[in-house]
């Protein structure tokens, strides 16, 4: 007879989810997997599978969370170019609260194409951030918030690099005026 789990995955999953955020991947060990989760190492190998498969299931859980909070800053009230600016620093705030900047942003830094798993799940991730910041640029321009001759898929992968760029303000300058000032000018380079 199989016996119950006496741990909620979940919670467990939150825990090693902070712990890849915080150290990135290849400086994570099976030894601080085990100490964060408080498992031993057969019951996360039987729940999550290996480090690998562990930590694609905290990557996954991070994009679709932040994806989440994306499409919900999304439907916000006030024209499209106040939602964007909404949505951008929102999303910033987040980055800059939690001090460790975005992890598949991270991610990508850290393991390039060379995981092909988390290559696709954080180009997905990316791509749909870029399509929610395309779809609020048509609406400014149907709105004349935006000049029309302007391309907003362009205009929207230009957002999304800006963004990334934010919290490496911070981190590095500590400033919030500075971030601040970088949202700004992101913003201002799509008005009319």
């Amino acid at each position: 007879m199989a016996r119950l789990k006496e741990f909620n995955p979940e919670e467990r999953l939150e825990k090693a989810k902070q712990l890849f955020w915080a150290k990135g991947y290849n400086a994570t060990s099976m030894k601080d997997i085990v100490t964060v989760m408080k498992l031993n190492p057969g019951s996360i190998y039987s729940t999550f599978g290996g480090k690998q498969e562990l930590f694609m299931e905290c990557l996954k859980k991070y994009a679709g969370e932040r994806l989440s909070a994306f499409r919900q800053e999304a439907g916000g009230e006030g024209s499209p170019l106040q939602v964007l600016e909404q949505v951008i620093r929102e999303g910033a705030s987040v980055l800059i609260r939690e001090g460790k900047g975005c992890m598949t942003v991270r991610t990508m830094l850290e393991l390039g194409k060379k995981n092909k798993q988390a290559h696709t799940v954080v180009t997905s991730q990316v791509k749909s951030i870029i399509d929610i910041f395309e779809a609020l640029l048509v609406k400014a321009q149907e709105a004349g918030e935006v000049h029309a001759q302007r391309e907003p898929r362009e205009m929207a992968m230009f957002l999304y690099a800006g963004f990334n760029g934010v919290w490496q303000i911070d981190i590095l300058l500590n400033d919030k005026r500075y971030v601040n000032s970088v949202i700004d000018q992101l913003i201002d380079s799509v008005r009319r």
